[in-house]
């Protein structure tokens, strides 16, 4: 698991509706249930991130269905 730290700046969006749709897109491209609905959680979208230079969305699980516990994935923006 990529670690992501706060120091790294939070993309502001002015359209969060789309932003949130594009994220979604990005999450269903990995073959992750989009939903993964276990034990009342499901993906939460927690924003876009600059880091590095690179923008990456950041979702969290937080009883992810494959083991229970919780799972941050970080995905590229195309």
């Amino acid at each position: 698991m990529e670690s992501l730290n706060r120091d790294n700046t939070a993309i502001p969006l002015d359209n969060m509706h789309w932003q949130r749709e594009q994220a979604f897109e990005a999450l269903i491209t990995t073959g992750e249930d989009p939903v993964a609905y276990n034990q009342h959680e499901a993906w939460q979208y927690m924003g876009t991130w600059k880091t590095d230079g690179i923008l990456k969305h950041e979702f969290r699980h937080r009883c992810h269905p494959s083991n229970n516990h919780r799972k941050y994935l970080h995905l590229p923006v195309q």
